[in-house]
């Protein structure tokens, strides 16, 4: 059996496969469809803190403004709040990054912004944090804020003083790596940020964090769709070792003998393209040839454009800041009440 006619029954095989798997798996997701919500409609800002909810004393979020305004100017980080009412299906760990990349929290090239989400029907909370922070508030420091300054406040209902002391710690984690004095509390206390932010409750955040993500794991294996996907898997991987067995044909005998090098002249970055040297030979007939490949520009996720607070609220006491296009970590925690 030559070349052409192994390549035209794997083909076969893999339509057959394609066809079985579509036979299979679509009156399960069909069954499943009407449970699967549209994109959640993720809403603009307004200002540094937006209570879409209405749950915020107006003086309380006056004051949160005021802070927030005070870090940025300051430290030139910038936080950002968002209390909703409801998910709308997602989890909200994707709300979280979604609306963090939508505003573009924090400045652009140094990525420190903060996110402080509530979603209030559904009781869940997060603090995502930019690359830039990933540093200054870790994901443990992000699960002890929840969950022994904002958290507690929130079981009385008392949302304002839950938000307030919540962006009063995360500015005070910024304020302690930069060695200024913090800020205190609603009630006048003043933490120290070892103590507010490890707290009694290390153990448990620890653990916390780590049921978390088995729960995301036993999320992902309790969907029945992911078992319907297993076969396009071995469809890509199919496609795969045909694609690569097809790069080794010498185009001078047409064996499967071709070995090809690939060397690294010069590094891509984020600003500049890279090259690379290909060379291919055969071990057959002893063919060869070189050639430059470029290699393309380093990227990562950004925000869809800069985060600008043109006034009005309480966010006028910062001279109308802004927040200029920063991307999450994807670090940061999250909890509930």
């Amino acid at each position: 059996m030559n070349l052409k006619e192994k390549f035209k029954l794997s083909a076969a095989f893999i339509v057959l496969v394609f066809i079985f798997s579509f036979l299979v798996c679509f009156p399960l997701i069909s069954s499943l469809m009407p449970a699967i919500s549209a994109e959640p409609n993720y809403p603009n800002y307004s200002a540094y803190v937006n209570d879409y909810a209405g749950v915020l004393q107006s003086g309380s979020k006056t004051q949160t403004e005021e802070l927030i305004a005070k870090v940025e100017k300051e430290t030139s980080s910038e936080i950002a709040v968002a209390i909703v009412s409801s998910l709308e299906g997602v989890s909200v760990e994707e709300y979280a990054v979604k609306l963090f990349e939508k505003w573009g929290v924090g400045k652009k090239k140094e990525d420190n912004g903060v996110l402080l989400l509530v979603a209030i029907e559904d009781r869940k909370l997060k603090i995502e944090v930019g690359y830039g922070l990933e540093g200054t508030i870790t994901d443990l420091e992000a699960g002890n804020i929840i969950d022994n300054v904002i958290v507690p406040k929130f079981k009385q209902n008392d949302y304002s003083t839950g938000v307030y002391d919540g962006v009063v710690a995360i500015a005070n984690q910024i304020y302690a790596e930069k060695g200024m004095a913090l800020v205190p509390y609603a009630d006048g206390s003043t933490p120290d940020t070892n103590a507010a932010v490890l707290g009694s409750d290390f153990g448990q955040s620890e653990t916390t964090a780590q049921g978390g993500f088995l729960n995301f794991i036993d999320k992902i294996l309790s969907n029945p769709c992911v078992y319907c996907i297993i076969p396009f898997f071995f469809i890509i991987l199919i496609i795969s070792t045909i694609v690569n067995i097809l790069k080794r044909k010498c185009p001078r005998c047409k064996k499967i003998k071709l070995r090809i090098k690939n060397t690294i002249i010069k590094e891509a970055t984020y600003t500049a393209s890279g090259l690379m040297l290909v060379e291919r030979t055969c071990s057959y007939c002893g063919f060869h040839d070189e050639k430059n490949q470029v290699i393309s520009k380093k990227t990562k996720s950004s925000g869809a454009g800069g985060f600008f607070i043109g006034g009005g609220g309480g966010s006028s006491g910062g001279g109308g800041g802004g927040f200029g296009g920063g991307s999450s970590g994807g670090g940061g925690a999250s909890g509930g009440w």
